[in-house]
């Protein structure tokens, strides 16, 4: 690691890193007590004696640097149980007070490196990147390289591809199904298809190109050359040519620099409000969960809520009535396919309405495992489980804690059970429960998370829900630009009005590049009002319009600033936009302030391109003259809703649903009544037939490696989640080729207080 003289009072890196944090310590501590004080003599003891002093002070630069340039950043995974970090500013949660464990991140008696994973702004991670060359040498910084394997379908086209068949042909033979495959690899002549099967099969798993680490970095202490052997990768930086896991056997360390979007969304929306409201915000503003923010999340209303908004995670906290930072925690680490098919998700949620009792076995663990409710929900739980039962330290525990992940062996861990048998009985512990213990830490320990990382995020979830509660309108205008979550924009969009905030056209003279919140004439009855009290509508941005190129958009706000534009025709000789740019910006709404409607200024454009071909493009818009009038017709909703949804991928004044209004209609007359969204918790059980447009899919495979589809859903109430279990899935996936509209019917189930759709049929809703 790069050796630091940060400041020339320090001739070792290991007396800055001990001066520089206690001098920091009284910033996050008041009083410092000695329990405080002994976390961090003994954390920087284990620091220096393994040698990664340099390693925290380069992390803390780098961080230092960030968050001087405005750049936000958090630190995540097993580094926040760390004091050091905490008080460096490297991580946003307090390891003492939410009971996380260093030796999860370091101990003495661990073999691989540690990582420390930065998250930063997404929009300015190559300024962060930057920095890095520049501030330790570009001979000695370098990204880490992955290599990219051949997968199925990459394979049977790189292999059908050099035998010289037609791309048509290859798409055919991609598309085809695994049974298909292996009929094909079994027939007994050897056939062209056949020779192509087999090898493909004999290149899967096989490097088939390099990458590069999506934010991996070393810093070498000296040439970087001497280290690894380099090669410019194909966008550009320069890569190692080991990969991340062969940099860690020759002894570098890494640094993960991560782009977040959520973090940009947090900054961007700070600043909004400093700049309308004159309010700053901080992050202890936006950590604490006051009532209104702690509403928001016990009604699962969390949509556009960083690692909150899946159906899955919204349910629960609604079944949980999640409100406090520990509770976000535990949900966030208990809804993960894991823990959910062990059984360990519902055990949480019983024992959390006290169904059922916590007789776990022995005393010691109703103390260690109140918080959540006697079970191992994280891999912590383990770590103390082993230091309190069998009387292990703390990186013993952790070695216990790896054996049990699957990345130690066999033998290992059977001396493990052994050896913790053995030293809890000596602590008084019975066999038996000895043994019901045991087998508790091995059941919940492979599906268990890490909790310092979990907490990480936790804070950027309060901050984010926090945001949303106080600010709805700037935080979810923040959300679509930032192009972030789990849903596509359309489906924020709907969420905005949702929320009784009006969706406002990217109009020429108003809208900015992105989405903005803005000042509105609304209604009090159906629009909600900003912290001015002045209703408030969220505007869409102009880059959300397809084809709008950046040189128009740069023109465009440039001659904007002169003076606004007048017409359309005044817009198109300032701007010089080309006729298709145009076209879509009035179909988009960004004329209607003008006093005409979409078709006529379709008109309008088409007789001033007309004009301007036959006298040239020296004109002002005010000499332009029209022989003949203009009608007076304007499009109907379904028209406009369609041509918005074509050319920006969302609708301004009503739910994409709306264009097929008339044929929605026709299937109801013919199939009987629909049940909405919003009352699925009611038909538990039942076979019901729902409208669907679809805002994602997740495409996963069951334990037994079938294909399945989760498809997440809304109505013109509500969004819910269809599952297509392999049946239906081989069914009816191929028909989920758009966003909708469809006709989706199944059986609602209960999950947990979830109440997902169990797919039995799917109609694509066909106009009328």
């Amino acid at each position: 690691m790069q050796q630091l003289s940060l400041d020339k009072r320090y001739s070792q890196s290991a007396d800055h890193l001990v001066s520089i944090c206690h001098q920091l310590l009284g910033d996050k501590y008041n009083p410092i007590t000695t329990d405080i004080l002994k976390r961090l003599t003994y954390e920087l003891e284990v620091i220096l004696k393994m040698g990664y002093a340099d390693y925290f002070l380069v992390v803390w630069d780098i961080i230092q640097w960030a968050n001087k340039q405005g750049i936000p950043t958090v630190g995540r995974g097993s580094v926040s149980g760390s004091i050091v970090s905490y008080v460096l500013g490297l991580t946003p949660v307090d390891p003492i007070k939410y009971k996380l464990l260093f030796e999860r991140f370091l101990n003495p008696a661990r073999r691989e490196l540690p990582d420390i994973d930065i998250d930063v702004c997404w929009k300015r991670r190559d300024e962060v990147i930057q920095y890095i060359y520049n501030r330790y040498g570009n001979n000695k910084v370098a990204m880490i390289s992955t290599f990219n394997t051949y997968r199925h379908k990459s394979a049977i086209w790189d292999v059908a591809r050099a035998m010289g068949i037609p791309s048509e042909e290859i798409n055919k033979l991609i598309s085809m199904s695994m049974e298909q495959y292996e009929n094909i690899r079994n027939e007994k002549y050897n056939s062209q298809y056949r020779r192509i099967v087999n090898l493909a099969k004999y290149l899967e798993g096989r490097p088939r190109h390099m990458g590069t680490h999506c934010g991996g970095i070393i810093i070498s202490p000296n040439y970087i050359t001497d280290h690894v052997p380099l090669q410019q990768s194909i966008k550009g930086p320069v890569v190692t040519q080991f990969d991340m896991h062969s940099i860690k056997k020759i002894g570098l360390v890494k640094i993960d620099i991560l782009g977040q979007r959520s973090l940009t969304v947090i900054a961007e929306v700070a600043d909004t409000i400093q700049n309308k409201y004159n309010v700053h915000l901080d992050r202890y503003i936006m950590s604490d969960i006051d009532e209104k923010t702690a509403k928001l999340i016990r009604n699962g209303d969390t949509i556009g809520v960083f690692q909150i908004e899946s159906p899955g995670i919204r349910s629960l906290l609604k079944k949980l009535q999640v409100d406090t930072f520990e509770m976000i925690i535990a949900a966030s680490s208990v809804i993960r396919p894991g823990p959910a098919d062990s059984g360990m998700l519902r055990h949480f949620i019983e024992r959390h309405h006290r169904k059922k009792d916590m007789n776990i076995g022995h005393k010691s663990l109703i103390e260690l495992l109140k918080d959540t409710y006697g079970i191992m929900v994280y891999q912590e739980d383990v770590i103390k489980t082993a230091e309190v039962i069998a009387g292990w330290s703390l990186h013993e525990s952790d070695e216990l804690r790896r054996s049990m992940s699957g990345k130690e062996k066999k033998e290992t861990f059977a001396k493990h059970r052994a050896r913790f048998i053995r030293d809890a009985v000596k602590r008084g512990v019975s066999v038996e429960e000895t043994i019901e213990i045991w087998r508790q830490m091995e059941t919940f320990s492979g599906y268990a998370f890490c909790k310092a990382h979990a907490a990480s995020y936790a804070t950027l979830s309060v901050q984010s829900a926090w945001l949303k509660a106080h600010f709805p309108a700037e935080f979810m205008a923040a959300v679509i630009s930032n192009h972030g979550g789990f849903y596509n924009a359309s489906c924020y969009v709907e969420e905005v009005r949702r929320h009784g905030i009006v969706i406002l056209p990217p109009d020429v003279n108003m809208a900015q590049p992105h989405c903005i919140a803005e000042d509105i004439k609304g209604n009090s009855v159906l629009h909600k009002k900003n912290r001015s009290d002045k209703f408030v509508g969220v505007r869409i941005g102009l880059l959300q319009v397809k084809g709008l190129t950046r040189i128009t958009l740069k023109k465009l706000l440039g001659k904007r600033k002169e003076r606004p534009f007048e017409s359309l025709e005044d817009f198109c000789i300032r701007a010089k936009p080309n006729f298709g740019e145009v076209e879509r910006l009035i179909r988009c709404g960004s004329f209607d302030t003008f006093g005409y409607t979409r078709p006529q200024h379709l008109w309008r454009l088409k007789l001033f391109y007309n004009t301007i071909k036959t006298n040239g493009d020296d004109l002002f818009a005010s000499i332009v003259k029209y022989s003949l009038p203009i009608p007076r017709v304007d499009y109907p909703i379904e028209k406009k809703l369609r041509d918005e949804l074509e050319f920006m991928g969302l609708t301004l004044e009503k739910h994409p649903l709306w264009i097929w209004k008339k044929a929605i209609q026709f299937y109801i007359n013919q199939f009987g009544k629909f049940v909405h969204a919003k009352d699925l918790h009611r038909y538990t059980g039942k076979k019901v037939k729902l409208v669907a447009w679809i805002i994602s899919t997740n495409r996963t495979k069951t334990k037994k490696g079938e294909p399945m589809l989760f498809v997440s859903c809304e109505d013109l109430t509500a969004t819910y989640e269809a599952i297509l279990f392999p049946v239906a899935y081989r069914k009816f996936g191929r028909l989920i080729k758009r966003q909708g509209p469809y006709i989706i019917e199944g059986i609602v189930e209960n999950d947990c207080g979830h109440t997902p759709l169990r797919v039995k049929n799917i109609i694509i809703i066909q106009d009328k």
